[in-house]
């Protein structure tokens, strides 16, 4: 078996990016969902409660603790993140402790979707995944799977990007990965 693919999203629910490596750890890889967006109310916002999100790109540098937005082709919101407040979001019925963030990413980011959105810097590793509460440090999906499931839709492909998996595997059969949830797995270095 092989690496196909290796997926993170800086900020939940914004546009995945293609990293041709990552440095995963036992909670997940640092810059993998390690932020998120809330509206007005503190809630969580995802592609599944507002779809605009898809649109947008985030680039982030845990290094630097770099944060760039990208609305567009020239839209962009770059620094270095300072967070204020702390905040508890509910990420999938778990809560997943962080803090505001203070600069100029909430007001453009208000301004692109016409409404009031805040970043939050989550606390740690992993906290920003769906399965956190399960100790979830890594997503996997396997090509065949995604054969297997082009087939029963009736489609020529199923793009691995509609999943938001961390790491694609090449070389295991439809569904082998489903066994190994809970199970420890090697990847990579």
């Amino acid at each position: 078996m092989k690496v196909a693919w290796l997926h993170v999203a800086p900020v939940k629910g914004l546009v995945i990016q293609e990293r041709d490596h990552v440095t995963l750890g036992t909670s997940g890889v640092e810059e993998d969902r390690r932020f998120c967006l809330v509206d007005e109310t503190g809630r969580m916002l995802n592609g599944k409660r507002f779809a605009p999100l898809a649109t947008v790109s985030a680039r982030y540098e845990p290094e630097t603790d770099h944060l760039e937005p990208r609305m567009g082709h020239d839209a962009r919101v770059s620094g270095t993140v300072t967070v204020g407040s702390p905040i508890e979001v509910a990420i999938f019925g778990h809560p997943a402790p962080g803090h505001l963030v203070e600069g100029p990413w909430n007001g453009a980011l208000s301004d692109h979707f016409g409404r009031t959105l805040r970043v939050v810097r989550l606390d740690g590793p992993g906290h920003g995944h769906d399965r956190a509460k399960s100790g979830a440090g890594a997503t996997l999906l396997s090509l065949a799977s995604l054969e297997r499931m082009a087939e029963q839709a009736g489609v020529a492909s199923v793009d691995p990007r509609r999943f938001r998996m961390l790491i694609g595997i090449d070389g295991a059969t439809a569904h082998e990965e489903d066994g190994w949830i809970g199970k420890r797995a090697r990847v990579g270095g």
